[in-house]
């Protein structure tokens, strides 16, 4: 993981060890794929990050897809973030 975004950002959401950064700063970091941890918005956000921040569609990633198989994370802050 590289960085936690979220247009309302908080910078008591991150840690010392995770940056948080605008959606704005998506294009000047490097990312495998961008983790919508949102069911509501899941087709809006991939739209805005599509549309807006020129995340390519196939980058962008339902949160389920990225935690297949792996350990649950128990943090509420992630609840509407796009994780990279």
């Amino acid at each position: 993981m590289t960085a936690l975004t979220d247009k309302s950002i908080h910078l008591e959401m991150g840690n010392e060890r995770l940056p948080i950064i605008t959606p704005g700063q998506i294009k000047s970091i490097e990312y495998d794929y961008v983790a919508v941890f949102s069911n509501q918005f899941c087709e809006e956000i991939r739209m805005e990050l599509t549309g807006e921040y020129s995340v390519p569609l196939d980058k962008i990633l339902p949160w389920t897809e990225v935690m297949k198989g792996k350990k649950k994370f128990a943090c509420r802050c992630w609840k509407h973030m796009a994780i990279f």
